[in-house]
């Protein structure tokens, strides 16, 4: 199964593995960031939001690979709500994902909008796109598989 994940990593050791496995051969502990989206996120200090499409062995082992300078890892399957996933130990934290986002430019002159889950005005990023080509996701799902109250 193909799962949708954030990985939240020391800015510096993401760099050094980017520029790894964006080669014409990248090794193959790093497949799962070849296609990997940064720079969108915001900024949270010397960590960096990479997103990432792979298989749970990928992430498992990109994860074992990263070690210490792994922060944290929101990881979904889509279809049962966004934290549904088997693992876990890379169970989706609402508060974290909304912290992450950007918050969102509304108006003219444009006022800066946080993302809420009452007002799900998150943006997405499809994969092999650059960040500034982005979707508004109003009518993504909002639903989890539990309850975060």
């Amino acid at each position: 199964m193909i799962l949708e994940a954030w990985i939240v990593m020391d800015q510096a050791a993401l760099n050094v593995l980017w520029a790894q496995a964006h080669t014409d051969n990248p090794p193959e502990n790093l497949v799962l960031i070849t296609n990997g989206i940064r720079g969108f996120w915001n900024d949270i200090t010397l960590d960096e939001v990479v997103n990432v499409i792979g298989t749970e062995q990928e992430l498992s082992d990109f994860e074992t690979l990263v070690g210490a300078d792994l922060k944290s890892i929101d990881a979904w399957y889509q279809g049962e709500g966004f934290d549904y996933n088997i693992n876990p130990s890379w169970l989706t934290d609402p508060a974290r994902i909304l912290s992450l986002m950007p918050d969102l430019q509304v108006g003219d002159p444009p006022i800066p909008v946080p993302p809420t889950f009452s007002d799900p005005n998150w943006t997405h990023v499809f994969l092999g796109q650059p960040p500034d080509l982005k979707i508004f996701a109003g009518q993504y799902s909002t639903q989890f598989t539990t309850e975060f109250l």
